[in-house]
């Protein structure tokens, strides 16, 4: 203490300007996980500039805002009022600096009303003229197959494991360990960009190979309008209210290999709000006659699903993970499958499970997970599994 200052109390309030400046209150860690080493990466910055004194290249670092705004207004800051836009379009273009010399080229000249009307249209997806210059990186890809990866994981993977792809891509006639290396961590205006080459497929939703968005899919399976071109459905419930699916829905896609329609975890709702419980859940609409699910499907995940049991003509033996977290499951399927390929199962809060079904030629499984409510019937389903795993060599299995 010094001797006749005042006192000075911290009232720990953010200042907004260092906010926006990306300023944080703990320090950087001395080593990371992740580096980018290879061209179309992810490259994470938090840096302010120009920085001196020059790098041993003779290069300078500058900041991303500022990197922006010399493309949008011929200036290394953002006009009077502007601050917060130019800081909402460094995050839509993530950072990279492709996406902030093409996005503030594309906004270069506009006013201030005019740049934020664009601006919900920029977070919702991509201008023309953004996807045309970004395209430039999906057509340097010589191989078809290659291609195919990048759509596939555009839509469905980015962000999953490479090791995981691999075991959901495999026997797909794509050359798995050739082209994934470079995809996986995927920069959101590519995946984007991705997406828009498989919406541009056909005006006909059941014509493309993927689909990802909630009107089309909810559509597509209440007017029974799939058809055999479609490999990949990726539904998130948190955008709907209510799912219709007809009976027939699933006949017609021969070739679906993924089928997602999946929900948040509950514990990340329960963290995030205090009102979590309070959340409706997403009505399903199963009619009586639902029964099939095509035998191709390598990964599965319904979410919240609403029946006793899997659909009866539904054949698992091709699946590599399952997921049904939240059902209202009291066992999976009847009979023994040859399950070479299952990986892991997800049970997670289905609560009304009373038996597991015969498991004895799941031979790689090595993720089981379970949660239920009524702790007995978890003792009671463990001692029935380690006994039908008594018989082989397995790793243990997971309880959560």
């Amino acid at each position: 203490m010094v001797h006749g200052m005042s006192e000075v109390k911290d009232e720990k309030k953010l200042c907004e300007s260092c906010l926006v400046g990306k300023q944080k209150r703990q320090s950087f860690p001395k080593a990371t996980m992740y580096r980018a080493s290879k061209p179309l990466k992810l490259l994470h910055a938090d840096l302010c500039g120009p920085i001196t004194p020059s790098t041993l290249a003779h290069n300078r670092y500058i900041f991303v805002i500022e990197m922006f705004c010399r493309d949008a207004f011929r200036q290394n800051f953002p006009p009077d009022g502007l601050m917060k836009l130019a800081s909402e379009v460094a995050l839509c273009a993530g950072n990279l600096p492709l996406g902030l010399k093409v996005l503030g080229s594309y906004l270069r000249g506009r006013d201030k009303e005019d740049l934020m009307d664009m601006l919900p249209r920029l977070r919702n997806g991509l201008d023309g003229k953004v996807e045309k210059t970004l395209r430039v990186s999906y057509d340097g890809l010589n191989d078809k197959k290659d291609k195919a990866i990048f759509r596939h994981v555009a839509c469905l993977f980015n962000g999953e494991k490479v090791n995981n792809i691999k075991l959901l891509l495999a026997h797909s006639g794509v050359d798995v360990n050739i082209g994934l290396k470079n995809l996986v961590e995927m920069h959101y205006l590519l995946q984007e960009m991705g997406k828009e080459i498989v919406r541009a497929q056909s005006n006909e939703p059941g014509e493309r190979e993927f689909l990802m968005d909630s009107k089309d899919i909810c559509d597509l399976l209440e007017d029974n309008t799939g058809t055999k071109k479609i490999i990949g459905i990726s539904l998130d419930m948190d955008e709907i209210d209510e799912l219709r699916i007809h009976e027939s829905a699933f006949k017609e896609m021969h070739n679906l290999l993924f089928l997602e329609i999946y929900t948040k975890e509950w514990y990340q709702q329960r963290l995030t709000t205090r009102k979590w419980d309070q959340k409706k859940g997403v009505r399903w609409h199963l009619p009586e006659g639902f029964d099939y699910l095509p035998h191709k499907l390598r990964l599965l995940r319904l979410d919240d699903y609403p029946r006793r049991c899997m659909p009866s003509n539904f054949c698992p033996q091709n699946l590599v993970k399952l997921q049904m977290q939240g059902s209202k499951l009291e066992r999976l399927w009847e009979g023994v499958y040859t399950l070479g390929g299952l990986k892991k199962i997800d049970l997670k809060r289905s609560i009304h499970l009373k038996e597991i079904s015969d498991l004895s030629m799941a031979t790689i499984l090595r993720h089981l997970i379970l949660v239920i409510a009524q702790v007995w019937w978890n003792f009671l389903l463990l001692f029935n599994i380690l006994i039908s795993w008594s018989r082989r060599a397995v790793k243990p299995v997971r309880m959560k």
